[in-house]
């Protein structure tokens, strides 16, 4: 296996954007970085336009992750660069700086905080001129590199000026003048302090998790993840075993970095080893891979070693890209990515085969094939399990601190969260090696288990999933270098398989999907212009009804008057004619009984009725005026015209103005 170079940081550079030149790298230290035209000119080519991405001045402070294939810095691992973003608001042409740094290993988060904070004190004194800041800057980087805080030689490097001072003791002791054996002494000290060295070493790599993993896990957010991704994120987790073509896109750029890193880490041990990432002519890590030899099973480090993890994701024609510019629009031409971008261009154009697209903003994911979609569906083993893990970053969420549970559990913690994806994804492999084992010695007698129930924990990781991942170049990889029988090491079934019934399977789609189509958050959108809408309405109608009831009263009691004024002469004729009578009493089978010619009609009636059940009464009703004891032929001649036989009720005049 190859043996990986000490954490150190390569360069701390300066860029800045002008609006005539464009992005440019500003100045470097150590100087030797970008001395000699090719150099100059490689790093001049992309290193600007990733520094400063698409839209950063939208940002008043913004992080950008992103890797680069430097071969006059290393010619066989990738360069790992983050930039912090500052807009500059003075009058300068200049408008904005960045502070980058460039290292060995993706160490970000301890990286970002001490970039910010130099980025903004250099932006306070309001003097780029003077740049000593950046260079202390560097100097404390490589400091704390030495000193441990990543993997790496500190430790050894510490003992070896031990050694050399233990060395020289015995020279500058008063010695007997016996030559011989004080050589011999000499070199037993010396085979003794060298014992002790390599036993330094080889505690080194089980100190690799404290110091370097500890270290580079920092800058990833799996809560968040999974919060907003829910059951999409073991989906993500499948296409990226599968090696598919997957963008992410969104806005801001640390966001959008964040999420990647936060995915690769769930994938074990595959973030720590990064190195053939920056570009696809990259495959350093297949060319020196060898079978294990020795397992020490109370090391966790040594059984992951053993179980040949981490998977070969970005080898061969393969790369990752947390930030894609559109100057390295050419690299999507390779066989499998995972790249974030912020620009739509890249979505449009043809010669950008995309398998899927995972939006950010929305926490959408997007499968562009049909046949991969069923590929990565989940089964009800699978929504059971992330089912689990969502109810236990749910229920630990803060809100001001997504990154950490409350009260500082370890379970819905980024540790507990990582350790059950390991968990998956080694069950998932160890169920293949024991599927191929049963078929191999299917009718030979030497059966170490049940071809069924083999079957069955393939079926719950997905048949057609676990078909196509077994096509991948990772895969074969990984088979060729691990034991046939490595299903002894590991249970191969699915963590949730037979714990879930059909009744179940059912309330947990219908529970997440209602998730997924945020009601919640989209009704609370418009539910202010809504109820804004229902007020006016309700208003207009009220003060519809109010009109029409004092019209109607209007009426009737201009009805009433005009009756009493025609009843008066009439009083004092003895009797009526015969002709009079007989008016009289086919106008009065013409009026109704019990109403006035001028009462609204039943029609009428019922939509106001209707009307007032749905918004209410805003006016009292008016008393009804008292109907006159007789009406005469010649009274109803005289009477004006009735406000309406058929009045318009507040319903049809409100939809009539709509």
């Amino acid at each position: 296996m190859l043996e990986k170079a000490p954490l150190t940081v390569h360069a701390v550079i300066l860029v800045s954007f002008d609006h005539a030149l464009g992005p440019t790298v500003e100045w470097t230290y150590p100087p030797s970085i970008s001395e000699g035209e090719a150099i100059s000119e490689h790093i001049n080519r992309n290193l600007p336009f990733l520094a400063l991405p698409d839209g950063a001045h939208l940002q008043t402070e913004d992080y950008s992750y992103f890797h680069l294939f430097l071969p006059h810095l290393s010619t066989t691992s990738t360069v790992f660069g983050i930039s912090s973003h500052q807009p500059w608001g003075g009058c300068d042409p200049v408008d904005s700086t960045e502070g980058l740094v460039l290292a060995n290993r993706p160490v970000f988060g301890c990286i970002r905080d001490k970039l910010g904070v130099v980025t903004r004190a250099l932006f306070a004194q309001r003097d780029f001129t003077d740049r000593s800041i950046l260079v202390d800057f560097y100097h404390s980087l490589e400091a704390s590199f030495e000193l441990g805080l990543g993997e790496g030689g500190g430790e050894v490097r510490v003992q070896s000026a031990v050694v050399a001072s233990v060395d020289s003791a015995p020279f500058n002791q008063d010695s007997s003048p016996n030559e011989p054996s004080q050589s011999s002494d000499t070199e037993a000290a010396k085979r003794e302090e060298e014992a002790r060295a390599e036993a330094l070493r080889r505690r080194k790599g089980k100190e690799k998790e404290r110091s370097g993993e500890a270290a580079i896990y920092m800058g990833t957010n799996l809560r968040e993840l999974i919060h907003q991704f829910r059951l999409k994120t073991l989906q993500l987790v499948k296409l990226l075993m599968l090696q598919r073509r997957i963008m992410f896109y969104g806005h801001p750029v640390e966001s959008l970095c964040t999420y990647q890193y936060s995915l690769v880490s769930l994938l074990p041990c595959l973030l720590v080893n990064l190195e053939d990432s920056g570009s696809p002519m990259l495959a350093e890590r297949a060319q020196h891979m060898s079978r294990p030899s020795s397992l020490q099973t109370s090391d966790h480090h040594s059984l992951l070693r053993y179980f040949g993890l981490p998977l070969d994701i970005f080898g061969q024609d393969s790369f990752f890209q947390p930030y894609l510019p559109l100057q390295q629009i050419d690299m999507l031409k390779a066989a499998t990515f995972l790249v974030g971008t912020t620009n739509t261009i890249f979505q449009q154009q043809r010669d950008c085969h995309i398998d899927a697209l995972a939006n950010i903003e929305v926490a959408t994911l997007e499968v562009k094939d049909p046949k991969l979609a069923a590929m990565v569906a989940l089964t009800p083993a699978d929504r059971k399990w992330m089912d689990e893990l969502i109810a236990a970053v749910d229920s630990s969420w803060n809100p001001e601190d997504p990154s950490r549970p409350i009260g500082n559990k370890f379970v819905g913690s980024d540790d507990y969260l990582r350790k059950e994806f390991e968990n998956y994804v080694c069950s998932a492999l160890s169920a293949i090696k024991f599927a191929d084992y049963c078929e191999r010695n299917k009718g030979t007698g030497v059966m170490l288990g049940n071809s069924d129930s083999a079957a069955a924990s393939i079926a719950a990781f997905n048949d057609q999933f676990i078909q196509k991942f077994k096509a991948t170049c990772a895969f074969q990889l990984w088979d060729q270098h691990t034991d046939s029988v490595i299903f002894d090491l590991i249970d191969p079934r699915h963590p949730c398989e037979g714990r879930v019934s059909v009744v179940e399977d059912v309330g947990i789609r219908l529970t997440h999907g209602f998730k997924d189509l945020k009601l919640d958050e989209t009704l609370s959108k418009g539910s202010e212009s809504v109820w804004r809408l229902a007020t006016n309405l309700k208003t207009d109608l009220t003060k519809r009804q109010a009109e029409y009831r004092q019209s109607l009263s209007s009426a009737n009691s201009a009805v009433s008057g005009k009756s009493s004024e025609t009843d008066q002469p009439q009083r004092g004729t003895p009797s009526p004619s015969p002709d009079n009578g007989n008016n009289s009493a086919t106008n009065s089978s013409k009026a109704p009984d019990n109403g006035l010619p001028g009462q609204p009609s039943v029609r009428a009636s019922l939509a106001t009725t209707f009307s007032t059940f749905l918004f209410g009464s805003g006016t009292p009703a008016p008393a009804k005026s008292s109907r006159p004891t007789s009406v005469t032929s010649g009274s109803l001649q005289n009477l004006p015209p009735a406000p309406s036989t058929d009045p318009p009720s507040p319903i049809n005049t409100f939809f009539r103005y709509s």
